[in-house]
Order: structure tokens, then sequence, then C-alpha cells
């Protein structure tokens, strides 16, 4: 198997810090050195032409977290993100578990079948060694969605605000998110097309909102760092590094985006 080859004969140290016991998730072969953020501790250089959140400031959102999470914990930090990632788990299992209910109409059967097949989704538990914004994002997707679901149900304001809250974070923790956004988007469109009811009106309108204030307040915090010659990777590419099958499988990073930049 071409993919096990590879995976032993791959020397992962360089990637190791033995103090913090972390991998980083990037290797810079030019200046042979880790890949830093640069920004968890004041030091704002990330934005310099060229450097990680120059090229990619759709993560500014989770960087903006776990500076939160550095300045309240300093030392334990990267197991404050680990503990919390672990929260972000039990929010998937018991959140997903309410839309169950809600989507079966409270089906025994399909509530225990999706308990079962929770506990056996080990990726799940896997994730929350990484300090990256997977399980966050989707664990606050997943209350979006009951949020959604309860809504069509019973309507109530606090629900659309934190409707809005929840959709502006997930994009800001993933921009993937935005995909799973679409999604409801349609829903909602499609309901109320089939039948005019403002409530749903109001649901449509409330989710672009969160998106847009998410991103307001991320330009806010950091407008006076942001270089005017620095130009960010287009979105185009990470969707063209998916789908190249020239170095590995589709969907693996590769860092063709990068290099096609």
């Amino acid at each position: 198997n071409i993919i096990n080859k590879l995976i032993e004969d791959t020397d992962f140290s360089v990637l190791y810090n033995y103090e913090q016991q972390l991998f980083s998730i990037g290797f810079n072969i030019e200046e042979n050195k880790l890949d830093r953020v640069k920004i968890t501790d004041i030091d704002f250089s990330g934005f310099e032409k060229g450097n990680y959140i120059a090229t990619c400031p759709h993560q500014l959102g989770i960087v903006t977290l776990l500076r939160i999470i550095f300045s309240i914990l300093g030392p334990d930090r990267f197991l404050g993100f680990r503990l919390l990632s672990v929260l972000g788990v039990g929010i998937i299992v018991y959140v997903g578990y309410e839309i169950v209910r809600i989507l079966t109409k409270e089906n025994t059967f399909a509530e225990i079948s999706y308990l079962l097949l929770a506990i056996l989704c080990f990726p799940l538990y896997i994730y929350t060694l990484f300090i990256y914004g997977e399980i966050l994002s989707t664990a606050v997707l997943f209350i979006a969605a009951w949020l959604l679901l309860s809504c069509l149900e019973r309507f109530g304001w606090w629900k659309i605000v934190a409707l809005m809250v929840c959709s502006g974070l997930s994009v800001q923790l993933r921009q993937n998110s935005l995909v799973v956004l679409l999604g409801f988007l349609v829903i909602l469109l499609v309901k109320v097309i089939q039948e005019f009811n403002w409530k749903r009106f109001v649901m449509i309108l409330v989710i672009p909102l969160g998106i847009f204030v998410g991103n307001i307040l991320i330009d806010v915090i950091y407008h006076e760092h942001y270089q005017e010659d620095a130009v960010a990777i287009p979105n185009l590419l990470y969707i063209a590094m998916g789908t190249n099958w020239e170095e590995q499988n589709p969907g693996w990073f590769s860092k063709y985006n990068y290099t096609v930049f």
C-alpha cells in the first residue's frame, strides 16, 4: 500500500514539539523550520506579506479563540483548547440526539441507533488532540441545526438571536461551515415558497446577518494590522487543491494552493 509505505518512511519528529507535546500543522521547507501563526503572543508579524495570516486570513476566527484561551490559561493553553474540544464532542453527541428526537418524532429505535453510532465514531474523539477548528465548528453547527428545527416547531426570539450568533461563530471557526449554513437557507427558502411565513423569513435573514456581523467584528479587532500589499490565497485555489490528483488523493492538503499562489 503506497500510503502506508509513505507513512512508514516519513520522519515526523521534525514536526513534534516535545515541550508542548504537540504536532505542528505545517513546516516551512524553504526556511527549514516549523510554521508558526505568530499572533498568539501579541506578535502580529503573521499579517506581513507572505506570512500565515496574510495568506490565510480565514483562520483569524480560530486564532482569536486561541488568543483568548492563551490569555486565560497561559502555560496550559494547549491543554485548554483540547478540553474545549472534548466539551465540543459532548455537545455534538447530546445536541445530535436532540436533533434526532425532533426529526423522528421521538422514535426510540432511531435515538438508540444514533447514540450507538456516535459512540463508535472514533474520528470524533481523535480530533480532540488537534489544535484545529473542526470539532468546535461542528459543535456550533449542531447547535444551529437544533435551533433551526426547534424554531420551526415553536418560534422564539431568543432562538433567533442564538441562531444568528451560532451562524457567525461557526464560520469564524471554520469557513467550511458556509456549506451547511447554505443548506439551512435552502430548506428555509423552500418552506417560505411553499407557505409564506414571516417567522421563517426572519430566520432566513439572521443567518447571513450573523456571518456578516462575525466578519465585521474580526475586521474591527485586526484592521490596524492588515497590510495593503499582503494578498490572501484565493478561495478557488483551495477547491483546486481538493480536486488535484497529481500528488495525493483528492481532499488532501498538499500545499498545491500555496504553490500555485
